[in-house]
């Protein structure tokens, strides 16, 4: 019996696993897929809250 834990085990079976290339390209191809599909605006309006503080002296 090993002595790993269940991270240890885990990651254990993604080294051997033949999945594990084909699930990090899904992930990669959906991230760039994310980033093509997101509206971008030419100028866009941030609004930055900020507050001023007086203190008399």
């Amino acid at each position: 019996m090993s002595k790993l834990g269940i991270s240890g085990n885990t990651a254990k079976h993604f080294l051997t696993t033949q999945i594990t290339p084909l699930l990090a390209l899904v992930g990669v191809l959906l991230g760039i897929f994310a980033v093509m599909i997101t509206p971008r605006e030419e100028d866009p309006q941030i609004n930055v809250t900020f507050a001023n503080v007086f203190i008399p002296f």
